[in-house]
């Protein structure tokens, strides 16, 4: 593996991780209890499905997120998970061109991220 290869590595898990914190962060903001008396049928059982699905793929920390006593630790601990691994591929750019958005001007990336830190955008 050569050097650039090297520097690169940690991108892939670190987007892994950062999708796996930005799905329990979501998970700790939805209404899981009737949602479909909340929101109505479509949209409840969809939600009431997501819900299913992270429970699934993440058990211990659905479990934590809905435990008194832990559950705002844990869903400060996600929070921040989330906010350092979006620092860390947000600044891992060298800059931003705004025109793919419609507008002009380049920025630095790592200005970016520390303008955006910790805001997690969910």
């Amino acid at each position: 593996m050569n050097i650039n290869e090297k520097k690169e590595s940690w991108k892939p898990e670190a987007i892994k991780l950062c999708e796996k914190y930005e799905n329990l962060v979501s998970y700790a903001r939805k209404e899981k209890n009737n949602p479909i008396e909340k929101y109505g049928e479509d949209v409840g059982s969809r939600i009431a499905k997501w819900c299913e699905d992270i429970e699934s793929e993440f058990p211990e920390e659905t479990k934590n997120l809905n435990e008194e006593g832990i559950s705002d630790f844990a869903h400060g601990f996600n929070s921040g998970c989330l906010a350092a691994f979006r620092f860390c591929l947000d600044s891992s750019e060298i800059e931003i061109d705004f025109s793919d958005f419609g507008e002009e001007g380049k920025i630095c990336a790592i200005e970016d991220a520390k303008m955006n830190f910790p805001d997690c955008n969910t």
